[in-house]
């Protein structure tokens, strides 16, 4: 009936406003005349919305409008300008009525967003606290390298490094205010040179934890675009906010018009019709905080709140039990779940009080109860604590109605006033443990007791520097993840432990006690943790596992590939993770991307041969997962294609990752789909999503290969895969879609089950829970995510122990470990020249050692180590470089190493790249430093023999150099045992390792990969050398 009165009511204002007449009972039309005026009574044109029921029924723009609309009806106006603080009018219309509604001028909360006047020269503090003179600040750190100027009042910001982490080349400002829930516009011009990312983020300083109130990926052109979009504050009012543009990519940006306004308060009222994350409690308002909201009366009896307590003044007893009565309806109760009922009450005259839970029919019995017998309950003149338990054996049902009856109890029927309060239902969790019901039973029944709130928040997983431990339990988060270089403290076991527990206790607090799932990227160790075993990238250790398949040794391969994980599921579990976002299963076809060295190789082999046991590794032999026994979750990533990028077609300002894969799909699934086959035979618990497109679309929205493919059953042609589908860190914004919500939504019905959304969390909850209200999203594609989600939980053990202790932390880079570490190095070493025998070296002999790779444990270690960047180095953790392994092996013997090189027998030249991750690491030209090509060309020139090893994430262009070189050792990213590398080169072991990818002459090779038409690479796929050690 609703519907089709808004029906009506917009065709009437469609009709009256276009100038038709329509059939219409003229007496029930009013009219409202509105003047909009300044606060200097002047006029102003806005835009006037006229709403009904949240439904817009009229709309004009400018100072003096009319409307006609229909009489006796609440409606609410929205009047907003550009510039001006927008109102909102709550009006019940009952007759023509004349209304002036006054706006206030808003200023732009930024300085000098114009450019017109220079940048400051002040620099933020130590903890971030910043006074930038109204005005912006150049600030560069962590090896971030540029320069900002002032143009034609445009901000021109020349980024020569964009350095280790996100922030590391940044204008800001601060102080600025956000007022808590307030509504906030921000605008910008900005373009780049080139295809370029800009992050912005609105923030706290060090004091509140650096936490992003509003972060955005923005992704400019060459073409100058404004940029605006609108956010809310959710947290507290911060008088020291920041402002805060962070320029990610090698390039030259233009900024300019920048604007921050605040477009509307935050009060209730004004917030009344916003979608919200709500209380999971079963009973509504039971603290009666919000006076009498969610309550209902029968019978003559007057409610109201007095304290914050029910107060019910019973003015006449009826002729029954259940007359008068306070009731709730709306109540979800749920078959064979246990519940417990409380409460305190209190009356003015000693009396009796029935309890009731059940449904109302409309036939005879008229009443199912639920409870099996009434309750009666002694009230006296003091307020006591009162409850009873009881189980529900009918069907479960979401309208059942909780009452107090207050009428005909026999001894017990005064018509006094009674006080009631904390009023709950809870439902008994005993079943979590019940080893007697099935994971999947369990799942069902948790499901059955959820809240659609709940289940988005399950699904919602955000970064611990965006999120407070209080957060996790009010918005029921599923997950925590700690991004590269996202460490607590000092960086000890124990702050992580610390840090863990703040999140899972607040997790465990919440309604229905569901345990976090913290995630890291724990890809060769746990290298976000200081002091952590680091173990070779996956592109050395492809090139171990290619050297034994070579010699029939490949269960061998697999023994060790096996011992690493269980070594870093070891170290990672013992800090309280959960879950690590490894192993990477990408095939790298075309070396200049920048995550080649995640790769185990460029062919479907290796995969085939180490992406199981790597997953065995980190779980454990059976599909129970426990971190007791150390071990984490695993996940094969990044699904599916991330390294058959075409070059040229990168997105987000690179130029091959997460760009366009376009083969055809038979050869993505057998090429690229290897290593998620054997992940999924070996139970593999979760799967990431890549950000590359296949074939235009974007995997992240891709619903052909996620929902119809990868978790297809195997028998309809599917991978059967029945763990949870991970996003990888804010991808969906990826998606080509116009908004959030649109990404949400195509993101969602693809098929991922959690979103890893690190600081848009909040807004992800909240288009979520909209686009299921309207359809777009359906509650059983939520039901099927969740459950998902619940069921590795449970494997993991995190229903059984939630909570982490420190009993493990001595495992810790411990000498054993950092043994099979050395031998993991001393594998993964490709010998690719070896003229004149110089291999193996003698320990008799003086070397000068040189590069910039010698002694440097930050380049040897690669990215994804400390930080996301890597570092340069050997301050951030502990570890031994490829110098100091010489050094330490030479010890007790003749030799040594000198610093002048005409005092050499021998020169060793450990030359190669610098830390890097991700699409930073795009390389065009794959060419050595010119200071390492200096320090190569100096030893060429000496005449005296040359022994060059390259650290390195992926081949690199050493033709025609090569040909003035005794040696040639690939030692790809060894990691922290940098001693593996001189124990090899000096005979104690010999080469094994073999290529595991081709190694081109010349970037114009590639992409090249062994089965090519015309492959003619420097060394084949496979080529790798062992030394003469028979004398």
């Amino acid at each position: 009936m609703k519907k089709l009165w808004i029906i009506s009511f917009l065709l009437l204002s469609v009709l009256v406003l276009g100038g038709c007449k329509a059939p219409v009972d003229q007496s029930q039309i009013t009219n409202l005349a509105i003047k909009v005026r300044d606060t200097n009574n002047q006029q102003v044109a806005a835009n006037i919305k006229v709403l009904h029921a949240g439904e817009k029924v009229a709309s004009k723009q400018g100072s003096e409008v009319k409307f006609e609309l229909l009489k006796n009806k609440n409606y609410k106006l929205e009047v907003d300008k550009e510039g001006y603080l927008a109102k909102t009018v709550n009006l019940p219309l009952e007759e023509d009525s004349n209304l002036t509604v006054k706006l206030i001028k808003v200023a732009n909360l930024v300085g000098n967003g114009d450019f017109t006047t220079p940048i400051s020269n002040a620099n933020p503090k130590a903890n971030g606290e910043l006074d930038s003179g109204d005005s912006w600040v150049y600030h560069q750190n962590s090896n971030g390298q540029g320069s900002v100027t002032i143009e034609g009042g445009e901000a021109k910001v020349k980024v020569n490094n964009p350095g280790n982490n996100p922030w590391s080349v940044q204008l800001l400002q601060g102080p600025i205010t956000l007022e808590k829930s307030a509504y906030y516009k921000i605008s910008f011009e900005a373009h780049a040179d080139q295809k370029a990312k800009l992050h912005l983020k609105l923030g706290a300083n060090g004091n509140r934890g650096w936490v992003g109130y509003e972060e955005r990926d923005v992704n400019l052109t060459t073409t100058p675009q404004t940029y605006q979009f609108k956010f809310v504050m959710e947290e507290e009012t911060d008088q020291q906010a920041r402002f805060e543009l962070w320029f990610l990519n090698q390039t030259d940006y233009t900024i300019d018009n920048i604007k921050l306004i605040k477009i509307k308060s935050g009060t209730a009222t004004e917030q009344k019709d916003e979608v919200k994350i709500e209380s999971g409690e079963i009973i509504t308002n039971g603290s009666f905080a919000n006076k009498t909201v969610g309550w209902g009366s029968d019978g003559n009896i007057e409610l109201t709140n007095q304290a914050g307590k029910l107060k019910a003044k019973i003015e006449s007893i009826g002729d029954n039990s259940y007359t008068p009565q306070v009731n709730q309806k709306g109540i979800k109760m749920v078959k064979d779940v246990t519940y417990t009922v409380s409460f305190t009450a209190r009356a003015n005259k000693a009396r009796k009080m029935n309890v009731a839970i059940g449904k109302p029919l409309n036939q005879a019995p008229w009443y199912i109860d639920y409870i099996g017998e009434v309750k009666t309950f002694d009230l006296t003149t003091e307020m006591k604590n009162y409850k009873f338990r009881f189980t529900m054996k009918e069907e479960s049902y979401d309208d059942a109605k909780l009452t107090f009856e207050l009428g005909q109890i026999t001894d017990g029927s005064a018509a006094t006033t009674v006080y009631l309060d904390n009023v709950r239902i809870t439902p008994d969790l005993g079943f979590y443990t019940d080893s007697s019901l099935t994971i999947d039973k369990r799942v069902s029944r948790i499901i059955s007791l959820m809240t659609l709130d709940e289940k988005i928040g399950q699904m919602t997983q955000g970064e611990r520097r965006h999120v407070s431990p209080k957060q996790v339990r009010k918005y029921h988060l599923g997950s925590i993840l700690s991004g590269g270089g996202s460490t607590p403290g000092n960086n000890t076991p124990q702050d992580w432990i610390d840090m863990y527990n703040n999140f899972q206790e607040e997790a465990l607090s919440g309604r229905l006690e569901l345990p976090l799932i913290y995630g890291v990227d724990a890809v060769h160790g746990h290298n976000n943790l200081k002091g952590a075993t680091i173990f070779p990238h996956n592109i050395g250790l492809g090139a171990m596992g290619k050297g034994l398949m070579e010699v029939n040794k490949s269960k061998q391969a697999q023994k060790w590939i096996e011992k690493i994980a269980r070594i870093s599921a070891q170290e990672t579990a013992a800090t309280g993770m959960d879950w690590d976002f490894a192993p990477a299963v990408s095939v790298v076809r075309d070396e200049r991307w920048g995550r080649s060295y995640e790769s185990f190789g460029e062919t479907a082999e290796l995969q085939k041969l180490l992406a199981g046991p790597y997953v065995k590794g980190l779980q454990g032999t059976k599909d129970i997962l426990s971190k007791e026994r150390g071990h984490v979750v695993a996940t094969a990533k990044h699904f599916i294609g991330d390294g058959a990028t075409k070059w040229e077609t990168g997105d987000a300002g690179y130029q091959i990752d997460r760009g366009n894969v376009n083969i055809d799909l038979n050869k993505l699934k057998k090429l690229h789909g290897q290593g998620y086959l054997e992940a999924i035979d070996e139970n593999v618990g979760t799967i990431m999503i890549s950000y590359n497109s296949y074939q235009g679309t974007k995997m992240h929205a891709h619903q052909e290969l996620i929902q119809n493919y990868l978790k297809a059953p195997q028998k309809e042609g599917g991978l059967g895969f029945d763990g949870f589908v991970i996003s990888d860190w804010a991808a969906i914004h990826e998606i080509d879609a116009p908004t959030h919500y649109a990404k949400v939504v195509k993101s969602v019905n693809a098929g991922i089950d959690m979103f890893m959304e690190p600081s848009d969390w909040h807004k992800f909850m909240i288009d979520l829970k909209t686009a299921v209200k309207n359809g777009d999203v359906k509650e059983s594609r939520i039901n099927d995510a969740v459950k998902r989600i619940l069921k590795i939980k449970f494997k993991a053990g995190l229903f059984k122990k939630a909570l982490t202790d420190n009993d493990s932390i001595d495992t810790i880079g411990s000498q054993e470990h950092r043994a099979v570490a050395r031998e993991a190095v001393r594998k993964s070493l490709v010998l690719l020249k070896n003229q004149n025998q110089i291999l193996p070296l003698s320990k008799d002999n003086k070397f000068y050692i040189t590069g910039s790779n010698a002694d440097n444990l930050g380049h040897q270690c690669g990215g994804w180590t400390i930080k996301w960047q890597g570092f340069s180095g050997n301050q951030a953790t502990t570890g031994t470089t490829i110098k100091e392994g010489i050094a330490n092996l030479l010890q007790g013997q003749k030799g040594q190493i000198v610093n002048d090189l005409n005092q050499a027998d021998v020169a060793i030249a450990v030359v190669g790249e610098k830390a890097y991750a991700e699409g930073k690491g795009d390389d065009a030209d794959l060419e050595l430093s010119v200071s390492d090509k200096r320090e190569l060309q100096r030893i060429e020139e000496s005449g005296k023999p040359m022994v060059v090893i390259l650290v390195s994430g992926r081949p690199m262009i050493v033709s025609p150099r090569i040909e003035n070189w005794d040696v040639f050792v690939a030692a790809w990213l060894p990691g922290t045992a940098g001693g593996g590398v001189a124990d090899v080169i000096f005979g104690d072991y010999n080469f094994t390792g073999k290529l595991p990818v081709s190694w081109p002459r010349s970037v114009e090779q590639l992409p090249l990969n062994v089965g090519d038409k015309n492959y003619n690479p420097l060394f084949n796929y496979g080529y790798g050398l062992k030394m003469n050690l028979e004398n």
